[in-house]
Protein backbone atom coordinates (compact mmCIF):
# COMPACT_ATOMS: atom_id res chain seq x y z
CA UNK A 1 0.00 0.00 0.00
CA UNK A 2 2.83 2.38 0.89
CA UNK A 3 4.54 1.74 -2.50
CA UNK A 4 1.29 2.46 -4.33
CA UNK A 5 0.90 5.77 -2.47
CA UNK A 6 4.46 6.82 -3.33
CA UNK A 7 3.93 5.83 -6.98
CA UNK A 8 0.69 7.86 -7.24
CA UNK A 9 2.35 10.81 -5.52
CA UNK A 10 5.26 10.70 -7.99
CA UNK A 11 2.84 10.59 -10.94
CA UNK A 12 1.04 13.62 -9.53
CA UNK A 13 4.25 15.66 -9.23
CA UNK A 14 5.40 14.65 -12.71
CA UNK A 15 2.08 15.59 -14.32
CA UNK A 16 1.91 18.92 -12.46
CA UNK A 17 5.44 19.83 -13.43
CA UNK A 18 4.85 19.21 -17.14
CA UNK A 19 1.84 21.49 -17.60
CA UNK A 20 2.29 23.53 -20.76
CA UNK A 21 0.97 27.09 -20.78
CA UNK A 22 0.72 29.83 -23.35
CA UNK A 23 4.17 31.14 -22.37
CA UNK A 24 5.68 27.77 -23.36
CA UNK A 25 4.32 27.88 -26.94
CA UNK A 26 5.28 29.93 -29.96
CA UNK A 27 2.36 30.30 -32.36
CA UNK A 28 3.22 31.11 -35.98
CA UNK A 29 1.38 31.58 -39.26
CA UNK A 30 3.14 29.48 -41.90
CA UNK A 31 1.83 29.05 -45.44
CA UNK A 32 -1.72 29.84 -44.35
CA UNK A 33 -1.58 27.48 -41.36
CA UNK A 34 -1.59 28.27 -37.64
CA UNK A 35 1.24 26.22 -36.10
CA UNK A 36 2.33 25.80 -32.46
CA UNK A 37 5.90 25.04 -31.40
CA UNK A 38 7.26 24.27 -27.95
CA UNK A 39 9.76 27.00 -27.11
CA UNK A 40 11.91 24.55 -25.13
CA UNK A 41 12.96 22.46 -28.12
CA UNK A 42 11.15 23.96 -31.15
CA UNK A 43 9.12 20.74 -31.64
CA UNK A 44 5.54 20.71 -32.87
CA UNK A 45 3.12 20.87 -29.93
CA UNK A 46 0.18 18.51 -29.48
CA UNK A 47 -2.17 19.20 -26.61
CA UNK A 48 -4.54 21.64 -25.00
CA UNK A 49 -3.80 24.92 -23.27
CA UNK A 50 -6.24 26.28 -20.72
CA UNK A 51 -5.37 29.56 -19.02
CA UNK A 52 -7.27 30.98 -16.03
CA UNK A 53 -7.10 33.93 -13.69
CA UNK A 54 -8.25 34.10 -10.10
CA UNK A 55 -10.40 36.99 -8.86
CA UNK A 56 -10.39 37.48 -5.12
CA UNK A 57 -14.00 37.75 -3.96
CA UNK A 58 -13.56 37.76 -0.21
CA UNK A 59 -11.73 36.50 2.83
CA UNK A 60 -12.55 33.58 5.12
CA UNK A 61 -11.65 33.84 8.77
CA UNK A 62 -10.95 30.89 11.07
CA UNK A 63 -11.94 32.15 14.50
CA UNK A 64 -10.30 29.28 16.36
CA UNK A 65 -6.83 29.85 14.84
CA UNK A 66 -7.10 33.55 13.98
CA UNK A 67 -5.99 32.85 10.39
CA UNK A 68 -7.56 34.41 7.34
CA UNK A 69 -7.70 32.90 3.87
CA UNK A 70 -8.52 34.65 0.60
CA UNK A 71 -11.48 33.30 -1.40
CA UNK A 72 -11.23 33.24 -5.18
CA UNK A 73 -13.40 32.66 -8.20
CA UNK A 74 -11.63 31.17 -11.20
CA UNK A 75 -12.33 32.49 -14.70
CA UNK A 76 -10.99 31.26 -18.04
CA UNK A 77 -8.93 33.61 -20.19
CA UNK A 78 -8.25 31.31 -23.17
CA UNK A 79 -8.33 27.76 -24.45
CA UNK A 80 -6.24 26.60 -27.40
CA UNK A 81 -5.87 23.16 -29.00
CA UNK A 82 -3.14 21.69 -31.20
CA UNK A 83 -2.84 18.36 -32.98
CA UNK A 84 0.54 17.51 -34.53
CA UNK A 85 1.50 21.17 -34.22
CA UNK A 86 -1.54 22.47 -36.10
CA UNK A 87 -4.35 24.54 -34.61
CA UNK A 88 -7.36 22.29 -34.12
CA UNK A 89 -10.88 22.26 -32.71
CA UNK A 90 -12.43 25.38 -31.16
CA UNK A 91 -10.22 28.09 -29.66
CA UNK A 92 -11.79 30.55 -27.22
CA UNK A 93 -10.73 33.81 -25.60
CA UNK A 94 -12.72 35.28 -22.74
CA UNK A 95 -13.61 38.71 -21.38
CA UNK A 96 -13.49 39.24 -17.62
CA UNK A 97 -15.68 36.97 -15.53
CA UNK A 98 -15.95 34.27 -18.16
CA UNK A 99 -17.92 35.87 -21.02
CA UNK A 100 -16.67 34.62 -24.39
CA UNK A 101 -14.86 37.30 -26.41
CA UNK A 102 -13.86 35.28 -29.49
CA UNK A 103 -14.43 31.76 -30.73
CA UNK A 104 -12.52 30.35 -33.69
CA UNK A 105 -12.86 26.88 -35.24
CA UNK A 106 -9.77 25.25 -36.74
CA UNK A 107 -9.15 22.10 -38.73
CA UNK A 108 -5.58 21.05 -39.53
CA UNK A 109 -4.26 24.57 -38.92
CA UNK A 110 -6.84 26.38 -41.08
CA UNK A 111 -9.99 28.28 -40.15
CA UNK A 112 -12.82 25.82 -40.61
CA UNK A 113 -16.26 26.42 -39.18
CA UNK A 114 -17.46 29.39 -37.18
CA UNK A 115 -15.43 32.48 -36.24
CA UNK A 116 -17.38 34.79 -33.91
CA UNK A 117 -16.65 37.77 -31.70
CA UNK A 118 -18.67 39.33 -28.86
CA UNK A 119 -18.31 42.59 -26.92
CA UNK A 120 -17.82 42.71 -23.14
CA UNK A 121 -21.63 42.68 -22.63
CA UNK A 122 -22.11 39.43 -24.56
CA UNK A 123 -23.50 41.06 -27.71
CA UNK A 124 -22.43 39.29 -30.92
CA UNK A 125 -20.41 41.67 -33.12
CA UNK A 126 -19.80 39.46 -36.16
CA UNK A 127 -19.99 35.89 -37.33
CA UNK A 128 -18.05 34.22 -40.15
CA UNK A 129 -18.18 30.77 -41.71
CA UNK A 130 -14.92 29.28 -43.04
CA UNK A 131 -14.25 26.14 -45.06
CA UNK A 132 -10.68 24.83 -45.22
CA UNK A 133 -9.23 28.34 -44.80
CA UNK A 134 -11.62 30.11 -47.19
CA UNK A 135 -14.20 32.65 -45.98
CA UNK A 136 -17.64 31.67 -47.30
CA UNK A 137 -19.97 33.90 -45.21
CA UNK A 138 -19.69 36.99 -43.01
CA UNK A 139 -22.31 38.95 -41.10
CA UNK A 140 -21.74 41.97 -38.88
CA UNK A 141 -24.30 42.91 -36.26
Amino acid sequence: MKKLFVFVLCLHFISCGNKVGIDDIEIKEENGLTVGYLKSDNSLFTGDIFEYYHLQIGVSFNSSTGESFPEYEEYPTMELHFKNGLASYIWRWYHDEGLIEREVSYKSGKYHGVFQEWNEFGVLLFSEIWEEGDLVFKKEF
